[in-house]
């Protein structure tokens, strides 16, 4: 019936024979979100500038609860300044209009987990990938 082909020593089968992942996307999506950070020389003022990039215009994109991602480098902790941009953001989440922030960060980051419980968010879990908590700030508490 031509289901199948002999070719050499091996069959030709019809069908998919290696993992397909489907992913469907919605017309209006989010493509990327950038967060960036400008200090000044003496680390004491911040300028976050937020970036998001969308499949359709923003102002069709339900915005409701932000994903937030921060960094400090390693010389740079201990300074005060990853709670100084949660404060940022917080404050500039507010000021849109929205119903909260979430974020992720690794299960072994101990510093960071206590960093945005301490500014209110919550722990609701592991991640799927098994290696990242989730943690959620409402606004509409």
């Amino acid at each position: 019936d031509g289901s199948y082909l002999e070719d050499q020593d091996m069959w030709r089968l019809s069908g998919i024979f290696r993992d397909v992942d489907l992913i469907y996307l919605p017309k209006t999506h989010i493509i990327d979100t950038v967060l960036e950070a400008e200090f000044s020389e003496d680390l004491k003022e911040v300028v976050l500038h937020a970036y998001v990039d969308a499949a359709e215009p923003l102002d069709a994109v339900s915005l409701a609860i932000p994903e937030l991602g921060i960094a400090v480098r390693d010389d740079l902790a201990g300074r005060g300044i990853g709670t100084h941009l949660i404060s940022l953001a917080k404050d500039m989440a507010k000021s849109e209009g929205k119903g909260g922030i979430q974020l992720t960060t690794h299960v072994a980051n101990l510093r960071a987990q206590t960093l945005y419980e301490s500014a209110g968010f919550s722990c609701k879990g592991l991640c799927k990938n098994g290696t990242e908590l989730y943690y959620l700030l409402n606004f509409a508490k």
